[in-house]
């Protein structure tokens, strides 16, 4: 059994429902991963990914590896070793294009951005990013580091069906307890250049979820 279908069975099991809800779990995971996501830009969703927007490609458009929350910076290095950025724009403010280097990129699809010119020679760009997650990857970060969290959310999320109100107060203990230290952990290695890691749920945590 994989991460995820392994998650999905004790989440199954700690509401206590064994297999009535599986088929609502898919749904109530995503709905979860993506509250979580909207509401924070976590470390793991960054990346920085290396693209070549080709000469006259039309419409000049780059597809990224991953569904994108937010770019941070699209650039390429000039011959000097100087980076370049470019600016976002908006879309409806794009009229008519050049075939020439581009001044800016907007969002043309969850997977793609799209250039103001259309590229006069190869450009080699980085793009810094957060990326949304795959919900149903048995690498999930949610279930393969945080599962603690991911399935308090999810219980949250289905109060109303499962109104166990004592499983959705710990539910409710869990996200107000561990949230905030994966945050305190992202925000310490982003800044203070130490490796810091989400420290695990307590066992009386764990017991509880049982």
């Amino acid at each position: 059994m994989g991460a995820y279908a392994d998650f999905k069975t004790r989440l199954g099991n700690t509401i206590r429902r064994g297999s009535v809800y599986d088929t609502d779990l898919d749904a109530a995971i995503k709905d979860a991963v993506v509250w979580l996501e909207n509401n924070h830009s976590f470390l793991f969703m960054w990346t920085i990914e290396d693209q070549t927007l080709t000469k006259d490609a039309d419409p000049p458009t780059l597809t990224l590896n991953n569904p994108i929350k937010s770019v941070r910076f699209v650039r390429w290095k000039e011959d000097d070793g100087v980076y370049k950025y470019k600016s976002k724009v908006k879309p409806e403010d794009v009229e008519s294009r050049l075939t020439a280097e581009a001044d800016g990129f907007y969002y043309a699809s969850e997977t793609q951005i799209e250039f103001d010119n259309i590229a006069d020679v190869d450009y080699a760009y980085e793009i810094g990013y957060y990326k949304k997650s795959v919900t149903t990857s048995d690498t999930l970060f949610w279930v393969t580091d945080a599962s603690a969290i991911l399935e308090a959310k999810v219980i949250d999320g289905m109060k109303m069906l499962i109104r166990d109100q004592t499983l959705i107060a710990l539910a409710n203990d869990v996200l107000s307890k561990e949230l905030p230290v994966l945050l305190d952990a992202d925000t310490n290695e982003e800044y203070d250049a130490q490796d810091a890691v989400m420290s695990p749920y307590s066992r009386e945590i764990r017991n509880d979820f049982s």
